[in-house]
């Protein structure tokens, strides 16, 4: 889905903060997916003003602003693309589908292979989905003009009795990673800017602040816009908060709030370590429970698909989660998102969980879920150190990348009551 939208508590920010602006013409810098034009169109602003430098968003602005849009394709393997790019929604939706799609495009791994060959198959009933979609999302919004290029120079053209509002880009070089496979697939005339670094972030601050009034948000705070700062979202209790800045006055703090559930079992605080091994399932809510007790408030946790808690004797001796089912970069079968022991006098706890991982047991309930076979189980160590030791000796290093290292298990490598006589005579020395 394209990443251009803003969440929740923003757009309530937002609408807040829209009385304090009637009347004036609002220039939106970054305008992403449009979310802001569209909450200040329904509170009955009619001269909106937008700008952005990505494909999807430039195509989507012209439209608003009924200004032509030239796009073609330019990759000759989907060169059938080019009848979905009719002017207009049709080419809209396509480039919208093409966001997600195109992430599973030219790559070798059976699942992404699967992936493609679904979204070929289901290609007409999608667009005409996303047409539909599209036309009653923008239903009611129209721009009097839209600027494909620099949201600096943008801004700092808006005439000094205005809004302007912008969420720029929080780190450098974030458009061009995100649309690379977008930009590799279509031709359009590309506006010409400067990457968003934090020196040009200030000259934006200087443009921006000049203005009648301003609204911005950042991922961390800005000192010099203390005295400013009217709202802060957090969207995650693990997420970082994003500041709000704007010279009208509000006073607005949004936290999450994590569900949590009850886990039903003994910790394994203390030896003796006995069997049977079993394997149990675990809801998102009661792995956010062990998450909270057992990890770091500074992980960030991911996504999860999948939970699963590792008992020995009825008592829990750690838990572990899957995500999508080829990880982030395709290197495994299914990506494992989270692994961790309870805290325990028993030694080299952690090594256990991960053999109990790769068990058949672990490797029969994945195939299940995923009706296909899976002979690997990667994951990922955050680390700048050239091996984790955590994973060393049950994990294979599959690839090295500066701060992290990406590790690779065989699945069904043996049963849990293997798993269990393996630890004890090499672990427990």
């Amino acid at each position: 889905m394209f990443i251009g939208s803003i969440n929740a508590d923003m757009r309530s920010i937002l609408a807040g903060l829209a009385p304090a602006w009637r009347g004036l013409p609002v220039f939106v810098g970054c305008s992403g997916n449009f979310t802001v034009e569209r909450i200040l169109a329904a509170q009955g602003f009619t001269e909106l003003h937008g700008n952005d430098v990505s494909l999807y968003s430039c195509a989507l602005g012209a439209y608003l602003a009924k200004q032509p849009f030239r796009v073609e394709v330019k990759d000759g393997e989907l060169a059938w693309l080019g009848d979905w790019l009719q002017p207009g929604l049709p080419a809209l939706a396509t480039l919208l589908l093409c966001t997600s799609t195109l992430e599973f495009h030219g790559r070798d791994h059976p699942y992404h292979r699967r992936m493609w060959d679904a979204y070929l198959r289901r290609w007409a009933a999608l667009h005409a989905k996303t047409v539909a979609n599209l036309e009653k999302g923008m239903s009611g919004v129209s721009l009097r003009s839209f600027f494909a290029g620099d949201v600096v120079d943008f801004l700092a053209a808006a005439p000094p009795e205005s809004v302007v509002v912008s969420f720029p880009p929080t780190y450098k070089g974030g458009y061009e990673r995100l649309y690379k496979k977008l930009q590799a697939a279509f031709a359009w005339d590309e506006p010409t800017y400067q990457l968003f670094t934090p020196e040009r972030f200030e000259t934006l601050l200087e443009g921006m602040t000049s203005k009648r009034y301003w609204c911005l948000s950042r991922d961390e705070p800005v000192p010099a816009l203390a005295e400013y700062e009217i709202g802060r979202v957090q969207t995650s209790l693990r997420s970082k908060p994003v500041h709000v800045y704007a010279n009208v006055r509000a006073s607005i703090l949004t936290q999450p709030r994590q569900n949590v559930a009850d886990v039903p079992f003994p910790r394994l605080s203390d030896p003796p370590v006995e069997g049977p091994v079993s394997i149990v399932t675990l809801s998102q809510e009661q792995l956010n429970t062990l998450r909270s007790e057992y990890l770091s408030p500074t992980i960030v946790p991911a996504r999860i698909m999948w939970a699963y808690g590792v008992l020995l004797g009825g008592r829990l001796a750690g838990a572990f989660a899957f995500g999508s089912p080829a990880g982030p970069i395709g290197f495994c079968d299914v990506y494992m998102t989270s692994d961790f022991a309870v805290q325990s006098s028993v030694p080299r706890l952690s090594k256990l969980v991960l053999a109990c991982i790769l068990s058949s047991e672990v490797r029969d309930i994945l195939e299940q879920k995923m009706a296909q076979k899976v002979r690997s189980i990667g994951t990922t160590a955050f680390t700048d150190k050239p091996v984790s030791m955590k994973y060393r000796g049950v994990f294979d290093l599959h690839s090295r990348k500066e701060g992290r290292l990406n590790y690779l298990g065989e699945a069904g490598k043996w049963t849990l009551e293997q798993a269990l006589t393996w630890w004890k005579k090499t672990q427990q020395k």
